[in-house]
């Protein structure tokens, strides 16, 4: 009997819908399930309603910060599964350090292969063993954790 494993779910929000179903598309292709949210205005139960059944969060260049910012707020006070889908920011520009809510920051335009690296870099378990890699991120700059961790085995 074949052994079936239910794919990584993907859903991508951003303000230009050919961005959003090109990246649909390109990331379909590569195995992953996606969807495409409507509306990045949502209300704390409507953005739960949209990340039922979703592993990763992908917020596109194309959304206004403000509107980013409110749809993780309005996620943040659901206070359910979808408080816990680590989310990744598709950035333009340079330097753009993650948040407390976000799992990561992909430098946009990117190649496929980088951003199924961060897809599956986000997530990998904490080192607590929690899921996700939310607070394995937020909770530690980039570039620190590698040192701390040598220090630790030393």
């Amino acid at each position: 009997m074949p052994h079936h494993h239910r794919p990584t779910t993907i859903a991508i929000l951003g303000a230009d819908t050919v961005v959003e179903n090109a990246l649909s598309l390109l990331l379909g292709g590569a195995g992953y399930s996606t969807k495409v949210l409507e509306d990045p205005s949502a209300s704390g139960a409507n953005a739960e309603e949209q990340l039922v059944g979703v592993d990763v969060l992908l917020l596109t260049p194309s959304l206004r910060e403000e509107t980013q910012e409110g749809f993780l707020r309005a996620i943040e006070v659901t206070a359910s599964a979808a408080s816990e889908v680590p989310v990744l920011v598709l950035s333009t520009a340079p330097q753009k350090e993650p948040n407390d809510r976000t799992a990561g920051v992909v430098p946009w335009p990117t190649p496929l292969e980088n951003l199924k690296l961060a897809i599956e870099a986000a997530l990998a378990p904490a080192p607590s063993g929690e899921p996700g890699g939310v607070e394995r991120l937020a909770s530690k700059p980039a570039g620190h954790g590698d040192a701390a961790a040598r220090e630790e085995c030393a």
